[in-house]
């Protein structure tokens, strides 16, 4: 599992496939769409005053980067221009899908 997909479910839970299951003899189970299901510790109503998540990671002896990851539920989000200048990565998530869980996108 890459960094972005670990921080991803530890901020909105682990992604779930919702299945129909038609009565016996009318047809297959089929899929309905995707979602966050457990252990999401962000929500609409959870954890709002965090406004994102860094991480620091090294990448060599004399290079040590930063990652931010916005809370899309964040009361007070963290503006990118704060850390834009300074060469901070950030991103958040797309634009939430009917029936799909989002990805990161890079701000």
């Amino acid at each position: 599992m890459s960094i972005h997909n670990s921080i991803r479910v530890a901020m909105y839970g682990l992604e779930q496939i919702y299945i129909a299951v038609p009565p016996i003899g009318v047809g297959s189970p089929y899929s309905t769409g995707m979602g966050y299901g457990p252990k999401r510790k962000m929500t609409e109503k959870d954890n709002t005053t965090i406004s994102a998540i860094g991480v620091l990671f090294t990448t060599g002896p004399d290079n040590t980067l930063l990652h931010v990851y916005h809370n899309k539920f964040a009361q007070i989000p963290l503006r990118p221009s704060l850390l834009a200048a300074y060469g901070v990565e950030q991103f958040e998530l797309e634009e939430d899908t009917i029936g799909a869980t989002s990805k990161w996108r890079n701000l």
